[in-house]
Parts: C-alpha cells; structure tokens; sequence
C-alpha cells in the first residue's frame, strides 16, 4: 500500500501547484494578458507546472472526479504541500481509495460497453450492412466478380 500512498501523494502535489500558477498573474513581466496567467499558461515557469499538472491529471483519470471531487483532492493537495494540519489520516483511507478506484473503473466499463453496443447497432443499422452470425457488421463496397475460389486458392482482399 506504500507505493499507492506515494503516488497519491505526488498527485496530490501537482494538483496543488496546478492552481498556484494560475494565480502567478502578478508576476507576469513579458506582456502576457490575464487571461493567459489566470490559465496557469503564461511565462515558461507556468507552463512547467502546468504540464505538470496534466501530467499528474493522468494518474487521477481513472476516478472520473467530479467538479466537487476535484476541489476536495486539491484541498488535499495543498494542505499536504502547504504542511497544513491533514483533516483526516491517509493512511486510514487506502483500502477506500483503492475501492474508489476499481468502482469507478467498473462504472467506466460498463459506460464503455454501452457506447459500444450504441455504435454497433448504429453501424447494423446503415444501408447494405451485414451481420455475420460472429458479430461481424461489414459493408460490402464493390462485389467481386468471376469464379468463387477454391479452399487451395491464394486471394486478396481490400478492407477499410
């Protein structure tokens, strides 16, 4: 559980610095807008720690957080970074974390599942598709002509 612990905790540190550079608008000297600084994006500096932050995004991806959610890792976060007093022990809530993290992967494959059954009856459904008794759906563009080939014969076929 130490690794994942680990991991959390340097999520928890590129989260906190993400908005600490949006608010770096002040120190802007090279004429950026506001805009670009309260994005987090404006000098190179902002820019690192930006992509850091989208670079520890990755490993939150798999929770599918919440606009809420998000707030409260950031909380977290930033009281790890800032050395501020934890509002609850991290060790406490591994085994929970690890369980959020399969549910949540588990709802993501069934959303999966059902994107996917939705597409594969869309593309049953179009003009000239065939359903093989294998789940194969195809779309025959241009029939062949000529002799069917023997089982000895070499062929070629074109898919898209």
């Amino acid at each position: 559980m130490k690794p994942l612990y680990s991991l959390l905790g340097i999520l928890v540190l590129a989260i906190a610095t993400t908005p600490a550079c949006a608010m770096q608008e002040s120190d802007q000297s090279d004429g950026e807008s506001a805009s670009e600084a309260a994005n987090g994006v404006g000098d190179e500096d902002s820019k690192t720690f930006y992509a850091l932050g989208l670079a520890v995004s990755q490993g939150l991806t798999q929770f599918h957080l919440t606009e809420q959610e998000l707030e409260a890792v950031q909380q977290g976060l930033a009281d790890g970074v800032l050395g501020n007093e934890p509002k609850v022990d991290p060790q406490q809530y591994m085994m929970q974390l690890q369980q959020l993290a399969q549910s949540r992967a588990e709802a993501a494959i069934v959303a999966e599942r059902q994107e996917g059954a939705a597409f594969l009856a869309e593309a049953a459904a179009g003009a000239g598709v065939v359903k093989s008794d294998s789940g194969l759906i195809f779309q025959s563009l241009e029939e062949g002509s000529g002799e069917s080939p023997a089982a000895t014969d070499r062929v070629s076929v074109h898919y898209r």
